[in-house]
């Protein structure tokens, strides 16, 4: 059956329609895949020329974090201008939030910067005890050591004794945050004795360099050599 002008006509424009609607598409996709990698440590005047990554960890803002992940996973793991990661600068910041979504969009727990310091390291050193149980239950090494010998009981005893120390406290009770990471650093195989690298100095070491009595009885209590 021969068809006529009309029904030629419309089937030609419905060909062109869906090749039309072919190149539409691809295009979409192309421009899509092309989208430039987000930069995570950019200075915005919007983060007060702050790193992105930084300004976020510092106001724990997950949800921007969240959508910046979905746009480019590959900023998990990208280190700032000095060698820190996002999970690093949120164990500094006390980012609670913000670590967890970053430990469960499965980035690398110890992943150091260039001076060896972990993310834990960070956390022990701000005393932030959330933040240190989090990173130990997901698989962060409590006998790490940075480039200079120091492990996460070290950074938390000169961390915290320093504060201690430059504030003129002496009561042993402003030893009992301390004291709570101790412990629980401790009980997940802490080693107390633990000593390498170019300091030499194990945890009762730098205990007794601080006067930290109460922080000594602990760590002799759990089989630190004098």
């Amino acid at each position: 059956m021969l068809c006529t002008s009309k029904e030629l006509i419309d089937k030609y424009v419905c060909i062109r329609m869906k090749k039309l609607f072919y190149i539409f598409v691809c295009l979409t996709f192309v421009n899509c895949s092309l989208k430039p990698p987000v930069n995570i440590w950019e200075r915005t005047k919007e983060t007060n020329m702050i790193p992105l990554g930084s300004f976020i960890m510092m106001h724990d803002d997950s949800i921007k974090l969240q959508k910046l992940i979905d746009e480019d996973e590959s900023i998990l793991n990208k280190p700032d201008g000095i060698g820190n990661s996002l999970l690093l600068n949120a164990a500094y910041h006390n980012a609670i939030k913000c670590t967890r979504l970053l430990i469960a969009s499965g980035v690398e727990i110890d992943k150091p910067n260039p001076f060896g310091e972990t993310p834990l390291m960070r956390a022990c050193y701000g005393n932030n005890f959330d933040i240190i149980k989090l990173l130990v239950e997901a698989g962060a090494n409590v006998n790490v050591m940075n480039r200079t010998g120091s492990t996460p009981l070290t950074f938390a005893i000169d961390g915290y004794c320093i504060e201690i120390k430059y504030t003129g406290g002496k009561q042993d009770s402003l030893y009992l945050p301390l004291e709570k990471t101790i412990l629980y650093l401790t009980s997940k195989g802490a080693n107390v004795n633990l000593k390498g690298g170019e300091i030499q100095v194990t945890a009762l070491d730098m205990a007794k360099h601080f006067g930290a009595s109460p922080i000594e009885k602990i760590l002799i209590g759990h089989g630190a050599i004098e």
